[in-house]
């Protein structure tokens, strides 16, 4: 048995939830302003606290780890029970929607911010990397 498509979807998800926290854990430390105790050395904290770290009044942290948990989960649900034709268009316009987020994100970081969250580039690249697995069947002739 060898690597699945699920297995990488699941496995860059876990990578992305664990930045996803460290994330939060920088937005919490420059929002309360505790010297020190950043991870980052760039401009986490500026991106952070920017007025787009948050879509709806939710901190794109919280909408992140929902959405890598549910696409964590939906695929645990596909390795055990086989393909499901609903589950995996509910994943599709999920990353599609994440993918249009990290776009969006990448593109306010470096002409509207002019700071670099590294974490949160990261996440933006595992994004396009899980969006490319997940949508390549609608673009690559069999």
């Amino acid at each position: 048995m060898g690597f699945k498509k699920e297995h990488w979807i699941i496995l860059l998800s876990i990578i992305a939830l664990i930045l996803t926290g460290i994330i939060h854990y920088e937005r919490e430390i420059a929002l309360n302003e505790i010297q020190g105790a950043s991870l980052c050395t760039g401009g986490c904290d500026a991106v952070q606290t920017s007025d787009y770290a948050l879509t709806f009044g939710i901190p794109n942290t919280i909408i992140g780890f929902v959405g890598f948990t549910l696409l964590i989960i939906i695929e645990l649900i596909q390795l055990k029970k086989g393909k499901n034709k609903k589950l995996e268009l509910i994943t599709e316009i999920m990353i599609t929607i994440a993918l249009l987020m990290s776009l969006r994100w990448l593109y306010l970081q470096k002409f509207v911010i002019q700071q670099w969250c590294i974490y949160c580039i990261f996440v933006d690249l595992i994004t396009i990397i899980l969006s490319i697995i997940i949508l390549k069947k609608h673009f690559v002739k069999k």
